[in-house]
């Protein structure tokens, strides 16, 4: 029997998104916060500008969206509340993370 030649194709490894260890937020009602993507999420080969986000605010919190290369969240009324972020890198790989808040009485 001869050898016989098969096809390899070799497929280098991505990185998924990281998100950075964050603190919980903590805001009065009506307030907005502007915070660098890079601050929140990093992805080894895949510059935060080319990140795909995906957010949605809950509870206490009014909103959370993207503004360019910031993440812009609005509290809402006084309680708990968070901010759920999907983060994913032109390959498709994805991370998520459930970014918990509090909306306190202005001082």
């Amino acid at each position: 029997m001869g050898a016989a030649a098969l096809p390899v194709r070799v497929a280098a490894a991505s990185a998924a998104p990281i998100f950075s260890a964050l603190a919980p937020l903590r805001l009065v009602p009506g307030q907005s916060l502007a915070v660098a993507l890079w601050d929140l999420v990093t992805d080894s080969d895949t510059p935060a500008s080319s990140l795909q986000v995906r957010a949605e605010a809950g509870g206490a919190m009014a909103g959370a969206a993207r503004e360019g290369d910031s993440l812009r969240v609005t509290a809402g009324t006084q309680g708990d509340g968070w901010v759920r972020l999907l983060v994913a890198d032109d390959v498709g790989n994805e991370a998520a993370i459930v970014w918990s808040a509090v909306v306190v009485a202005p001082p």
